[in-house]
C-alpha cells in the first residue's frame, strides 16, 4: 500500500514546492484510516465465510438451556423440539449465554421422537461438566433401552474406566460402531465434546480438537425412542453434573466448524435466539486461536 506521506514528500521534492505540516497529518491520518477499514473488511468477510460454513438446514435442533425457569427446554433452531426437564434438575449459570442444567444423576431432558431426529449422518456436541468418577455414562443419546436388541442411532458416552469420550453407534444388535478420545473428562471441569459421522468415519473432538477416528461405512440404525439428554434412556446410565449448548446436525461437521462452534457457542455461531427462532445477524464476532 502507497504510503501518503513518503508520496507527499516525493511530489514536493520533485515539483519543488512546500506542503503545509497540517495537510501531510491529514494524508497520514487518512492513510491509518484506510489500512485499518481495509484490515476490517478482510477479517469480516473471512469470519462471515468461516461461520457460514456451518449450514442453518444442516440442524436439526439447538438447546441453550438459557430460560433459567420452567419445565421445558426450547428447541432455539426453530425446529420444535423442545425437552421436558425432569424433576430434580436445576437451572445453573452456563458456560455460554446465560445458564445450563444441573443433573443430578436420576433425571433427564426427553425430547419426543420425531423422524428428522433419525439420522444416518450426524454431528452431535454439548459442553459438558462431569462430576462423577465411575460408571459408563450417556449423556446425549437416540437408542432403545438397553438389552439384547440395543439399536443406537448416535449417543455420546464416556467410558467406565478411562473417563474417555466415545461416540458411537450400532448397526444390528449390539454391533456397536465407535471411536474414542483422548481426554478423561471426569475432572469437574467444563469441557467442549463432539462425535461426527459421514458413513466414512466417526470422529471425536474434545475442546475443539479431534482426539479419535474409526472408518466405518456402516449406516446406523434408527428407532422411534426419545431423544434423551442426561442418560443412554430415561431410567439408566444418568449423567452427574452440568449440561449446557447442545447441537445436533444431520451432517458431519468439519473440525474448523466444531471450532467454531467451541470458540463462541453455538448461538452466535448459527444466529439463533433462545426464544426458537432463527436471526439473520450475528450478535458478536469472536475468534480464539
Amino acid at each position: 500500500m502507497v504510503n501518503m506521506v513518503q508520496l507527499v514528500e516525493y511530489l514536493q521534492g520533485k515539483l519543488n514546492f512546500t506542503v503545509p505540516r497540517r495537510i501531510k497529518k491529514v494524508y497520514a491520518m487518512k492513510a491509518k484510516i484506510l489500512i485499518f477499514t481495509s484490515l476490517m473488511l478482510i477479517l469480516v468477510i473471512i469470519v462471515g465465510q468461516s461461520i457460514s460454513a456451518v449450514n442453518q438446514k444442516s440442524v436439526v435442533g439447538i438447546w441453550l438451556f438459557d430460560e433459567g425457569q420452567g419445565k421445558f427446554a426450547k428447541d432455539a433452531s426453530g425446529n420444535r423440539h423442545n425437552g421436558e426437564i425432569g424433576n430434580g434438575i436445576k437451572w445453573i449459570d452456563g458456560q455460554y449465554g446465560s445458564k445450563a442444567l444441573q443433573f443430578p444423576g436420576n433425571a433427564v431432558v426427553m425430547v419426543p421422537h420425531d423422524d428428522s431426529l433419525s439420522l444416518i449422518t450426524w454431528t452431535v456436541t454439548a459442553w459438558i461438566r462431569a462430576e462423577f468418577k465411575n460408571g459408563w455414562v450417556e449423556f446425549v443419546s437416540k437408542s432403545v433401552p438397553v438389552g439384547n436388541t440395543d439399536f443406537r442411532n448416535y449417543v455420546l458416552q464416556i467410558e467406565n474406566d478411562t473417563g474417555l469420550l466415545r461416540p458411537h453407534f450400532t448397526q444390528g444388535p449390539q454391533q456397536w460402531k465407535l471411536t474414542a478420545g483422548k481426554t478423561d473428562l471426569r475432572d469437574s471441569k467444563w469441557h467442549h465434546v463432539a462425535g461426527t459421522y459421514d458413513q466414512k468415519a466417526i470422529k471425536a473432538y474434545v475442546d475443539g480438537k479431534l482426539e479419535g477416528e474409526t472408518a466405518f461405512d456402516n449406516v446406523p440404525d434408527t428407532n422411534e425412542e426419545p431423544l434423551v439428554i442426561g442418560a443412554i434412556t430415561p431410567k439408566v446410565n444418568f449423567f452427574t453434573g452440568a449440561i449446557d449448548e447442545v447441537g445436533i446436525f444431520n451432517v458431519a461437521l468439519s473440525e474448523d466448524d466444531i471450532r467454531i462452534i467451541k470458540n463462541i457457542g453455538l448461538s452466535k455461531t448459527l444466529a439463533v435466539s433462545p426464544s426458537g427462532k432463527l436471526t439473520t445477524t450475528w450478535s458478536a464476532i469472536k475468534i480464539e486461536h
